[in-house]
């Protein structure tokens, strides 16, 4: 007999038993559905049938079903063994059974299939199971077709290595099909995996695959087309095949794919960080889990991931993962793939897993690093964005950044960062975005760039005349802090440290606070300076502290400003060090690098008296020329033409040069 027989019942609800046959001398099917059937549920139960490898037995034998079986339900259980698992089969196209769930579920361990066929139904939800096709047999076939409505969705299917042939055809005769989410491996070393096959078929309209991972670390194609799909049907996907030639329908990697199709235009080829290749639970600790963290779209179908972990519902909330899982990497993503090395005046372009990360054209006239590494934390939200220097405040980021990194020198180049649409976080107007930057990702402030912009059309952030490398994400550069700071710096004089620092601009601004610190983490108030208040030129603020210089003589003292608001707000700025041998030796820094029409020059001149600042062009002509006091020196450069020009400084017989570029 089978174990369990429901025959035109309804609302019957069987929950947490544990259903077994251990027979392998009969066809015994397990759970058998007949007749009229409606609102049953089997919840949180175990079927453990024995695997039988000749009988062609069912775990579910659910054939036919009609019009009048609505509302069955399977969730939260173990479906075990059997010859060829669950068997579910409408009468008709027009004479079907509508609104099946089965949620949540292990399905596993069947010798043929543990999933053989779903046909002829509607508005079925086959969510968040876990489908193991690990059986005896090397074929190992599964059918969904004529489903229309159908959402199969936050499943993770995977075989073993035993099974050579595993098929797993979704979607065939069937309108509005969404397959999202989903986690797929084929691990067997030999044959070819099609799974699943994604069995597109002409006349049928909603067919839709986003968020998927497919996946073969055996032999095998990543998926199949039965035909080329469109830009609609399909995107944000990850695609990985270890061994094959063939990724995705005769296409052998993602480039050739997308050009035949156009579509997964923004979809990525990886190696997708699997636990294992038959646990495809994400290894946070593994940097290939980039290619999934922050990589989805968001699909309203899906609102939590397999563990009901709720997935971001739009760009403010943050960015889905791909596959069944959401998870936060404990990694680094890894280094993108360059073309070529640095070279003045060409272009380099960075991918990672066939997705556009960056591309840097290199100053033509000046030497390149030997090499740059970039690295796209996609998905996930700029660090210590409370604590910011211009831009971006608490209110104004993207969910991405990028690190680029070189070996110390001084280099200029023109930079294009790239980001999804889904990586917009709390930017409300896309034409305002620039990209700001940082030398530390953990203590450093964000830094506006000078010269910057979007291509909203091909979504990639512009920087030009850039001179340093670390931390770059993107922000709304029309919405900045009432105060925008050009540079802090401190240095001992004879009876004082003194502080000076450049605004470019204030808005509303009241008062700076001079704070000190002898460990650069506690600080205490030094003095205050008054503001200006509303300015749009660069002004320049001392302020001497003779009580840092008594402290000078125990080790390093630090400072940092607290900048304030006319309505109370405040930020902080960076915290620069000053010890013994701080101006002791002239020195200059310029201030901003490159600039528009007025540039800081900040002199720390020990041996007293004026010194000299002067601007030469790059054929050695003098365009400026003038003796200043002040440490903190303006120059009004507005009338020079755009290029790269010197600033000499000089005191007696001592001369200190920068490189500098007007934009």
């Amino acid at each position: 007999p089978n174990i369990l027989s429901l025959s035109s019942t309804q609302f019957v609800k069987f929950t947490k038993i544990t259903f077994q046959s251990t027979s392998i001398t009969s066809l015994v099917h397990g759970i058998v559905i007949t007749g009229n059937s409606a609102y049953d549920s089997i919840v949180d139960c175990k079927l453990l049938m024995a695997i039988q490898g000749s009988y062609g037995n069912y775990s579910i034998n659910a054939n036919p079903l009609n019009s009048n079986n609505i509302g069955l339900v399977f969730k939260n259980n173990l479906i075990q063994g059997s010859y060829y698992g669950i068997y579910w089969f409408g009468t008709s196209n027009s004479n079907r059974p509508y609104n099946t769930v089965f949620d949540g579920n292990t399905i596993q361990s069947a010798y043929y299939s543990p999933f053989t066929y779903l046909y002829n139904t509607l508005n079925t939800r086959f969510t968040n199971n876990i489908v193991n096709l690990n059986g005896n047999n090397a074929y190992n076939y599964s059918y969904f077709h004529f489903n229309d409505s159908l959402l199969f969705a936050n499943n993770v299917i995977s075989t073993g290595t035993t099974v050579v042939y595993p098929r797993w055809e979704l979607g065939g005769n069937s309108n509005q099909v969404k397959i999202f989410n989903n986690s797929f491996n084929h691990a067997s070393p030999a044959g070819n995996g099609y799974l699943p096959y994604l069995y597109n078929t002409t006349g049928y309209s909603g067919f839709e695959v986003k968020n998927n991972i497919f996946s073969c670390t055996g032999a095998g194609f990543a998926t199949i087309w039965s035909l080329m799909p469109n830009a609609t049907m399909s995107d944000n996907n990850l695609y990985y095949s270890a061994t094959g030639t063939v990724l995705i329908s005769g296409a052998a990697n993602l480039a050739t794919w997308r050009t035949s199709c156009n579509c997964d235009k923004h979809s990525i080829s990886y190696r997708p960080g699997y636990t294992s290749n038959t646990n495809l639970v994400p290894n946070v600790a593994d940097s290939a889990v980039w290619a999934l963290n922050g990589h989805g779209t968001f699909l309203p179908q899906v609102p939590t991931d397999i563990n009901s972990i709720s997935r971001p519902a739009g760009v403010t909330a943050g960015v889905p993962d791909l596959g069944a899982y959401e998870f936060t990497p404990t990694s680094i993503p890894p280094v993108a793939i360059a073309s070529g090395a640095p070279t003045a005046g060409v272009t380099q372009t960075f991918r990672f897993g066939s997705d556009s990360v960056a591309s840097i054209t290199w100053d033509a006239f000046s030497t390149p690093p030997p090499f740059v590494h970039i690295r796209q934390y996609g998905g996930k939200k700029p660090l210590y964005l409370g604590n910011p220097l211009i831009t971006p405040n608490s209110d104004n980021y993207m969910y991405f950044y990028d690190s680029i990194y070189a070996p110390s020198g001084s280099y200029s180049y023109y930079a294009q960062l790239y980001y999804h649409q889904e990586w917009m976080g709390n930017i409300t107007n896309e034409g305002n975005l620039g990209i700001v930057q940082k030398t530390s990702p953990n203590s450093s402030p964000w830094t506006l760039l000078s010269t910057t912009g979007v291509d909203s059309n091909m979504n990639y952030l512009t920087g030009d005349f850039i001179t340093g490398f670390g931390w770059m994400t993107g922000t709304d550069v029309s919405n900045p802090l009432p105060v925008k700071l050009i540079n802090i710096n401190a240095h001992a004089i004879s009876n004082a440290i003194k502080v000076n620092w450049t605004t470019a601009s204030e808005i509303n601004s009241s008062y700076f606070v001079v704070e000190r610190s002898v460990n650069g983490k506690s600080f205490v108030k030094a003095g205050t300076v008054k503001a200006n208040g509303n300015s749009s030129k660069m002004i320049s603020y001392t302020y001497n502290d003779a009580e840092g210089k008594a402290l000078l003589a125990k080790g390093t003292v630090y400072y940092r400003l607290a900048i304030y608001d006319k309505d109370g707000s405040r930020e902080y700025s960076k915290v620069v060090a000053v010890d013994e041998s701080s101006g002791k030796d002239l020195s200059a820094e310029v201030f901003p690098n490159p600039f528009n029409d007025q540039v800081v020059v900040n002199v720390v001149n020990p041996n007293g008296g004026n010194i000299n600042i002067s601007v030469i062009d790059i054929n050695g002509k003098e365009l400026y020329n003038a003796n200043f006091a002040n440490s903190n020196n303006i120059l009004n450069l507005e009338s020079i033409p755009a290029g790269i020009y010197f600033v000499k400084v000089s005191n007696n017989d001592v001369v200190k040069v920068v490189k500098l570029i007007k934009n």
